[in-house]
């Protein structure tokens, strides 16, 4: 795999797989609740003071995926190294704005596990 020749239609994510969770939410107007599936991915960057950092990115999953069963498939990648395909969607709030990063419908035929490349390259 040519690392620097990755086609995607949109946007990449890259890290490792956590896992993919549930959370639930309220809505304070309506009182539906809502549930939303989740996978995070996570990176490491080193501080100003030497330190490793892990920020894990929230990437949502649509009704789609979790009926097609990506939420099995996710979680069998759990400590793998990753490069998905994802969308964001921008909208207003009441303090400004914000986005959520979906994971893309097709990742199955354009996802790329790493983990091996990465330690032959070490």
């Amino acid at each position: 795999m040519d690392l620097n020749n990755l086609k995607f239609d949109g946007d990449a994510a890259i890290g490792i797989c956590k896992g993919v969770s549930q959370r639930t939410f309220t809505n304070r107007t309506t009182g539906e609740i809502m549930t939303f599936t989740e996978l995070g991915l996570a990176t490491t960057t080193v501080d100003n003071f030497g330190y490793v950092q892990e920020q894990t990115k929230i990437i949502a999953l649509s009704k789609t995926l979790i009926d097609s069963g990506a939420v099995s498939k996710l979680n069998a990648l759990k400590d793998k190294r990753l490069i998905l395909p994802v969308w964001n969607r921008s909208y207003k709030t009441k303090s400004g704005a914000d986005h959520t990063c979906y994971l893309a419908n097709d990742w199955e035929q354009t996802h790329f596990v790493m983990q091996d490349k990465l330690k032959a390259a070490s």
